[in-house]
């Protein structure tokens, strides 16, 4: 089939939709990963097992299930499984520390964990009691016919948990109509058609994964799954040509590094659409993309959040000329209606910075449990109460023909690859530490143009404070996206007139480090690695004993650093037990192994 799969409705479940497309391809490919391919007969015959399996346990009715999966088969057979039963998910990002794992479990009040039979040990000792189902191994017997439930539109389907300000992390509540919705006011601009493969290597517990995701299973199209922590930016390059992936989505710090890795004459010939999303996308970014890419790509700039989705779309084509420095967030799209609401409450003008707001039937229905922070961001249009209205918090301006352009946050949220980061919840852990009196955080570029959390403390004495044991506090319980790169003690913090924080007069991050036992290289490997770390990473000097991470390393420039280290001494690195002792040594001894 070489055409799309229309839409008849917006208002339906996803799994109503779902079920339509296995009827009319049922042979087609739903799903792939490295070990297994599933059509969409298969997929659909497996989650109304899976369907089944929960409501034998737990019975009809509805509720939160968590998820706890890798990029596989198997966490779509889970997504729709829970769907299925009439329930809604709760994605666990396998790499959050076990804290914050408990803490969303028990926050959304769970019902059951669904994970594999690998990690159901695990799952049970922070299920906390609860049930725990191993999705690979379901008990034999199960009915695989569609079950009945009582789903509507408008029922919750998943809750993701995003950075709170108060210090813990927050559920937003989506609905399976605003999913559908979403599905079809993108595929509407940009089809996905069931000869399409799509990409989905993004954590299932952030917002984006939806669109690759739904995107290619309520289209007919290909959902090729790929757990991009397993390998790295030369590997995932070679994969994406390979498998011939012909729809994909990057966060534009992503997009850079895969970029950096590039071979002149790699042009990918099947990508047609690229969705460009989660953080501010430059002019120089899509040069270079384009000396990447094959001249028929379509890349697309998105401006989307976890509350509503894809709200505007800026279309980039060969010729698209782009006037502004940042890449515009673009034009309307169906049913997201924004305004902006200047100072005062008014209308800005031309070129005039205003926050956006959203008007929509189709945007979140709020946070679980969350009525205060719910009354301050959201509200009915009081001549339609079907209409709700969110305050985004997003800054931006018109240019002259409608076209928005994203400038900032006017809060203490920011975006870091493509993460949503409230620095009250960083601040708040820091504050944990009875050795720090205040605390800042801020983002900053190194001379590389990426971006890094710079963490400021105050000492409660004159003694300073202990900074091995604070970062082990943030490492424990924040996610990596979420742990800064550094900690700057500082004597006070700086504030201005009115007393609150003076965020422009943080010192800079020297990003030319210093260290009194810094190892020098003992032989030509480990002077090359030296070479090659420094230069990607923008760390000067860099000892052979230094931890990169400790350093302000993040693991996207690891990743590339890794892939020119594969390249140069043409062996394949395990990426996994490199980050156990991520430092030049480790390295060179693997690579004298070979």
């Amino acid at each position: 089939m070489t055409k799309a799969i229309q839409f008849n409705t917006a208002e339906q479940c996803i799994h109503d939709r779902f079920d339509r497309i296995a009827s009319i391809i049922p042979d087609n490919h739903a799903v792939s990963d490295k070990d297994n391919i599933l059509t969409y007969h298969d997929l659909e015959r497996l989650s109304n097992k899976m369907a089944h399996c929960i409501i034998g346990t737990l019975g009809n009715g509805n509720g939160n299930i968590a998820l706890m999966f890798e990029n596989n088969v198997l966490l779509a057979i889970g997504i729709l499984g829970i769907l299925k039963s009439g329930r809604s998910y709760v994605p666990l990002d396998t790499s959050f520390p076990i804290e914050r794992k408990k803490f969303i479990i028990g926050d959304a009040d769970c019902k059951m964990i669904i994970c594999t039979a690998e990690t159901s040990k695990y799952a049970n000792s922070i299920a906390d009691g609860i049930y725990v189902l191993a999705a690979d191994k379901m008990p034999s017997g199960i009915p695989e016919s569609t079950p009945q439930t009582a789903s509507l539109p408008g029922s919750n389907a998943v809750t993701l948990y995003t950075s709170g300000s108060t210090g813990e992390p927050k559920g937003v509540l989506q609905s399976h109509q605003n999913l559908v919705h979403f599905v079809k006011r993108m595929t509407d601009q940009y089809p996905i058609y069931p000869q399409d493969k799509a990409i989905c290597y993004l954590s299932p517990a952030f917002s984006a994964h939806a669109l690759s995701f739904l995107g290619a299973l309520l289209c007919g199209a290909t959902l090729v799954m790929q757990d991009f922590r397993n390998g790295n930016f030369l590997g995932f390059s070679k994969w994406m040509k390979e498998t011939e992936i012909s729809f994909a989505m990057m966060i534009p710090s992503f997009l850079r590094h895969f970029l950096a890795v590039q071979e002149k004459q790699d042009r990918y010939p099947h990508l047609r659409i690229l969705m460009l999303a989660g953080e501010t996308l430059y002019r120089s970014d899509v040069e270079k993309a384009k000396k990447v890419f094959h001249p028929s790509i379509e890349m697309v700039n998105l401006y989307a959040s976890t509350e509503g989705y894809m709200m505007r779309s800026f279309s980039i084509k060969k010729d698209t000329i782009i006037k502004t420095n940042i890449v515009p967030i673009g034009y309307p799209v169906d049913g997201m209606n924004l305004s902006l609401i200047g100072k005062d409450n008014k209308q800005p003008g031309p070129k005039e910075s205003g926050e956006i707001i959203l008007s929509s039937k189709f945007v979140s229905e709020g946070y679980w449990r969350r009525p205060s922070l719910q009354e301050t961001n959201f509200s009915l249009d009081s001549n339609d109460n079907s209409i709700r209205i969110f305050k985004t918090s997003d800054i931006a301006y018109y240019l002259e023909d409608d076209c928005l352009v994203h400038t900032g946050r006017k809060d203490s949220v920011v975006k870091l690859r493509g993460y949503r980061i409230d620095f009250d919840e960083i601040i708040n852990i820091l504050l944990q530490n009875s050795e720090v009196m205040e605390a800042a955080c801020t983002l900053k570029e190194d001379s590389s143009g990426t971006e890094h959390i710079i963490a400021y403390v105050v000492p409660s004495s004159s003694r300073g404070y202990d900074p091995e044991i604070v970062r082990a506090m943030l490492v424990r319980l924040l996610p990596d996206y979420m742990t800064p790169s550094y900690i700057i003690e500082i004597s006070e913090l700086p504030k201005n007139d009115s007393g609150k924080l003076d965020t422009k007069s943080l010192p800079d991050q020297e990003w030319i480090h210093g260290s009194v036992h810094k190892e020098k290289p003992a032989d030509e490997i480990e002077s090359a690695l030296v070479d090659i770390f420094e230069k990607v990473l923008k760390i000067s000097p860099i000892g052979t004993n230094e931890n990169f991470l400790k350093i302000g390393a993040n693991s996207l420039g690891l990743f590339v650093a890794f892939s020119e280290v594969e390249k140069k001494f043409k062996i394949k690195i395990d990426v996994k037990t490199t980050i156990d002792n991520p430092n030049i040594q480790s390295l060179a001894t693997l690579i004298h192994k070979h």
